[in-house]
């Protein structure tokens, strides 16, 4: 972990997360949609992000030619944005699904569970970030588990086969926190 935390800017970050174990084989060759149900209106909304993160340089040649023309696009795009959050909120969160506070890089996660892992062991994980309510999921190699009698156990993954897209994700939510905090220190 140590040489993990020199490779990739770490972040605190609350968050909406799901968590539960698997085995090798499903972790190395199986498919992470099969871990989680329930996530028609999350996986949608995950779609529209990835479809204007393609559509971003379209909307820019738009612009240069017509500025009004971009901003009824971008204007439309907030619609679809509010219905996929709407319908998100109006989701049945899993049982399992808490809100977390989670040291979270491109590399791995950290967090806190009332669940204990076995170093070495598998995980599957739901992340959804807020308020923007993009969202991972990943599987993760537990390489510590630390636990107290008194305090919930502190498990510390790397993420294993992560997706270009998922990985972007985390990036982009790196750089949000990175940008609130650097705001915030502004302004004080």
């Amino acid at each position: 972990m140590t040489q993990e935390k020199r490779n990739y800017f770490r972040i605190q970050q609350d968050i909406q997360l799901e968590h539960q174990a698997v085995d090798a084989y499903t972790a190395k060759e199986g498919s992470i949609d099969s871990c989680f149900s329930g996530s028609e209106s999350l996986q949608l909304f995950t779609q529209l992000r990835r479809i204007d993160q393609e559509a971003a340089s379209l909307l820019q040649t738009i612009s240069n030619h017509s500025r009004e023309t971009a901003e009824y696009l971008q204007l439309i795009n907030r619609k679809f944005e509010l219905l996929a959050k709407q319908l998100i909120s109006n989701s049945e969160p899993s049982a399992d699904t808490h809100h977390s506070r989670v040291n979270l890089s491109e590399g791995g996660i950290a967090f806190y569970t009332d669940k204990p892992a076995y170093k070495d062991s598998y995980i599957a994980l739901r992340a959804i970030f807020l308020p923007s309510y993009s969202s991972i999921t990943a599987f993760a190699q537990v390489i510590r588990c630390d636990s107290n009698k008194n305090t919930p156990h502190q498990i510390a993954a790397k993420f294993i086969r992560l997706n270009t897209a998922e990985r972007e994700t985390i990036s982009r939510e790196i750089m949000r926190a990175q940008l609130k905090s650097a705001r915030t220190q502004k302004q004080t």
